[in-house]
């Protein structure tokens, strides 16, 4: 084996163990917008500075469509305001199967919208409309959103998945250090086939993880 691989294998064998726990830890997170300040369907509009969102935090419930006699399908991470926007990441649960079924529709594209539950508690004097201050209460998954903003931003299936092939390919890697598939100049080859796959995914990952979409951990 050449020097240049042995450089390779120490440094995959330092990041194969982050990129583990990264699979791990970003399995069914979805990031998302719940509120923003364009007046929904009903004409009306939230000041996104004015949520109260201290309850919530203690019990950070996502619910499906607003039926709040079932039991949440998720929680919400990572709240923050950011440009008027009120984002967050959804953790799915596995638990119960509205949960399952709402996880699925989301992989397929056909679940994408979120909807607010709130009691207003200010509106503005001069526009009733307007709600200044507001209690949040839960966010929902819901097929038609009063606010057509509120909308799933990214998912980390398809990471998942790069993170998998990662780790898959770092096994066959190995076995081909040790000699235990192919051989001289064609292992070589079929080595920096190998190196350029896990470079790409991982230039992929990188920008991913870097990419500053305003939601905090």
């Amino acid at each position: 084996m050449t020097q240049s691989h042995w450089v390779f294998f120490n440094f995959k064998n330092k990041v194969m163990q982050k990129l583990k726990g990264y699979f791990k830890r970003e399995k069914g997170v979805i990031s998302g917008i719940a509120s923003t300040e364009t007046p929904d369907r009903d004409g009306e509009s939230i000041k996104q500075d004015g949520w109260d969102l201290k309850n919530f935090l203690n019990n950070p419930v996502i619910m499906a469509s607003h039926k709040y006699s079932e039991f949440p399908i998720g929680r919400a991470t990572g709240l923050a305001i950011v440009d008027s926007k009120l984002k967050f990441r959804m953790v799915l649960s596995k638990a119960t199967q509205t949960a399952r079924d709402a996880s699925a529709l989301i992989k397929e594209g056909i679940l994408n919208s979120f909807s607010v539950g709130f009691i207003p508690r200010t509106r503005d004097e001069k526009d009733s409309k307007i709600i200044s201050k507001a209690e949040l209460l839960e966010i929902s998954l819901v097929s038609v959103p009063a606010n057509p903003e509120a909308i799933i931003t990214a998912k980390k299936f398809k990471n998942n998945e790069l993170a998998k092939d990662l780790i898959k390919t770092s096994s066959e890697l190995r076995k081909k250090k040790d000699g235990k598939a192919g051989s001289g100049r064609n292992k070589v080859d079929v080595d920096v086939k190998l190196l350029k796959k896990i470079t790409g995914h991982l230039q992929e990952l990188c920008s991913d993880v870097n990419r500053k979409d305003g939601v905090k951990k």
